[in-house]
């Protein structure tokens, strides 16, 4: 994981999934992983924090999963019906 201030601006690059550990190399091919990204910025109480994390296959659509469910359950017995399947987006 990678948080950079104002301050720092000097990330530290490692290449494992921020989640659970695993290498993120995979022999002579470029590392693959998935990537959660935040910039803060004023009115935030982390204003002027970046945040990185580099997720492996696994654990990037474990994560992705549960937003979906706790979007679904926070939504759930609300009187409109919301469709789930657009979230995230895929781009």
């Amino acid at each position: 994981m990678n948080i950079e201030t104002e301050e720092q601006r000097e990330p530290v690059h490692d290449l494992n999934c921020d989640f659970c550990d695993k290498d993120l190399r995979s022999g002579e091919l470029p590392p693959e992983f998935g990537v959660l990204r935040a910039n803060w910025g004023p009115g935030s109480s982390h204003d002027g924090e970046s945040y990185e994390l580099r997720l492996c296959e696994t654990c990037f659509f474990r994560i992705l999963a549960d937003v979906k469910r706790e979007r679904l359950v926070r939504s759930m017995f609300d009187d409109y019906e919301e469709d789930h399947s657009e979230l995230p987006h895929v781009f």
